[in-house]
């Protein structure tokens, strides 16, 4: 099966179990929209780049955010990988982490009713 594919399932039983109604994969896109190998390239030099340890001050731009930023993400992720989250906080000046454990890319859904709280309190705050 695809990549693709199993993520989309992923995607649709975690929305499931956590109540909410997941668009299918592909809606929006486009009748038999593909992607382009030039636009793949770009994508996986993106997180490739993101990846990467900075050179210099890639993040000081982050220290004008003047909004409070809370940053969530599942020490299992493997495609915004966990440490880019720590890196993201530690750059902003009022940011909340919040990292679950055994978890991947879709904490939120995995995690649903203590996220809804968390972003609750967020707000509130």
């Amino acid at each position: 099966m695809p990549a693709h594919s199993v993520l989309c399932s992923v995607r649709a039983q975690l929305g499931g179990r956590a109540g909410i109604s997941v668009a299918p994969c592909g809606a929006n896109r486009g009748a038999g929209a593909q992607v382009t190998p030039q636009a793949a390239q770009a994508q996986i030099a993106a997180l490739i780049a993101w990846g990467t340890p900075p050179e210099g001050n890639r993040y000081g731009r982050l220290a004008e955010l003047k909004l409070p930023v809370l940053v969530v993400n599942g020490n299992r992720d493997i495609m915004i990988p966990t440490i880019n989250s720590y890196i993201l906080a530690q750059h902003l000046p009022d940011a909340k982490l919040i990292i679950y454990p055994d978890a991947g890319h879709g904490s939120l859904f995995q995690y649903h009713e203590d996220f809804v709280d968390e972003v609750s309190r967020f707000l509130q705050a």
